[in-house]
């Protein structure tokens, strides 16, 4: 009896990596030597782009790729476009060839296409074929369905037996059920559409036989690089997720005050949220947090969105902290994003590589409203942001978020479900007394541990925040209406 089995598994598959920033992550590992796939898409969506993208990402591993187009577009004219990428490389193409298969069609139809494409696969030991404007071809020399699926047929049998493996083009737009559809082992939708006034590419995997792909839609962008995807965060992180166990360490602020209520410090993985209105004094508690940690040579990182990286430092500075000397000793690291016209996935991927690439063990992010305002779709948000935390949880990193809210009374938390993504909450306040404003702090949640609960006044000195004794003639502070009591204050 043959087949596979635990002793004797199945040969392992050859996949041809893609050459595109993050489609390999979204097919699974690239596409199957062999196959045949299908890349559909109205005008302008990129297919053309991918395609020849593809073909320089194959070349340079040594592959030798044949480039039939049915496009009335000039080989020249598109090799002249090509040279704006970076991905383009004269020296390749000599194991590229561009050919047309539109005279050949108009006199002897699907089959001489057919003829031609299996003497240059053969004849030129061609691993990666491209057939650009397959559909427009068919229909211009009035194929009909039955040759249609003769041709694609043969083209499978050729595959299969060569190795080489085929990308057709088609121009069709999303949704769209063809023939071929059924036939081939993968089909991608490219689109191009209208989210209120910005324009969105997408990449839909509808099919990949045999793959553990990631499917559904991903972001996708075209710039200097070609064509970059950007996998759904919330589907590739969860794809090998392991967390460990907590390690009991704390992580201090070296705020005296602040490690006292906190009983020696933040639990070190967690995920901790400052909730405050504008100025209470949330980016200098972050910045405490990182210094405190770079002051003990552990890699911090700021990551922000309203505030450039002069400021940031000179901020903490100010308040006699001494960012500049931490960031020129490398142990600091400040990141500064636009809030604005981003994509929540590129900016989640720019995060993780960065904490990554430089084993960051702190990270403030400042600003998690930026974050969200360059999502374009914000019922994606929390799954985001639970992939995200669990992500840097896994990687041993100890984070704070600052979150902001309203100066006086309503709003004083996230509401759900931001509030269940974190261990610990820090609420930062202003109370009125006396024609005064005054900065209050009070610890809301901190899971696994015993906690100072009184609500607190705390200054910003030259020597950075000083938290004061409890502030008890504020009544019904949490609600923003504070009263003061015959007493006055303590």
């Amino acid at each position: 009896m043959s087949g596979a089995s635990e002793e004797n598994p199945p040969p392992a598959r050859i996949r041809l990596t893609s050459g595109v920033s993050g489609l390999d992550d979204v097919l699974g590992g690239g596409l199957f030597a062999g196959g045949l796939y299908l890349l559909s898409g109205g005008p302008g969506t990129g297919k053309t782009v991918l395609a020849n993208q593809m073909c320089f990402a194959h070349a340079r591993d040594g592959g030798r790729c044949v480039f039939i187009t049915m496009l009335s577009e000039s080989h020249s004219r598109m090799i002249l476009n090509l040279h704006t990428f970076s991905f383009f490389d004269e020296g390749l193409m000599d194991r590229i060839t561009y050919l047309s298969g539109v005279r050949v069609m108009r006199e002897g139809g699907l089959a001489a296409l057919a003829d031609m494409i299996e003497d240059e696969v053969r004849r030129r030991g061609t691993s990666l074929l491209i057939l650009d404007g397959f559909r427009i071809g068919t229909r211009a020399a009035g194929a009909t369905e039955l040759e249609q699926t003769v041709f694609l047929n043969r083209l499978a049998t050729l595959l299969e037996f060569s190795g080489c493996t085929a990308l057709l083009c088609t121009l069709s737009p999303p949704g769209n059920v063809a023939p071929e559809h059924a036939l081939a082992d993968g089909l991608l939708e490219l689109s191009n559409r209208r989210v209120e006034y910005r324009s969105v590419r997408e990449l839909y995997v509808v099919k990949l036989r045999g793959s553990n792909c990631l499917d559904g839609s991903h972001i996708m962008e075209i710039d200097e690089r070609g064509l970059v995807v950007h996998p759904r965060t919330e589907s590739k992180l969860a794809r090998d997720l392991s967390i460990p166990g907590a390690t009991g360490e704390r992580l201090r602020f070296d705020i005296p005050g602040l490690d006292a209520m906190l009983h020696g410090g933040l639990f070190e993985t967690s995920t901790t949220a400052l909730i405050g209105a504008t100025g209470a004094g949330k980016t200098l508690l972050g910045l405490h947090f990182l210094a405190a940690g770079a002051r003990q040579q552990e890699r911090s990182l700021y990551f922000g969105f309203n505030e450039s990286p002069a400021r940031v430092v000179a901020q903490g500075d100010g308040v006699g902290l001494g960012l500049t000397a931490l960031c020129e000793s490398d142990w600091i690291d400040v990141i500064w994003r636009r809030p604005f016209e981003n994509y929540i996935d590129r900016l989640v991927e720019e995060l993780l590589d960065h904490v990554k690439r430089r084993n960051i063990r702190r990270l403030f992010i400042d600003g998690v409203e930026g974050m969200v305002r360059n999502s374009l779709f914000l019922d994606r948000m929390h799954a985001v942001f639970a992939a995200l935390t669990n992500q840097l949880r896994a990687g041993g990193v100890t984070t704070v978020l600052s979150f902001e809210s309203e100066i006086m009374g309503g709003h004083i938390v996230p509401s759900e479900p931001w509030s269940a993504l974190v261990e610990n909450t820090l609420l930062l306040r202003y109370v009125e007394l006396r024609s005064n404003l005054h900065r209050m702090l009070a610890i809301i949640k901190l899971r696994g541990s015993d906690f100072d609960s009184t609500l607190r006044e705390f200054r910003i000195s030259n020597s950075g925040i000083v938290i004061e004794e409890a502030f008890e003639s504020a009544q019904a502070v949490l609600s923003g209406m504070p009263k003061v009591d015959g007493g006055g204050r303590r």
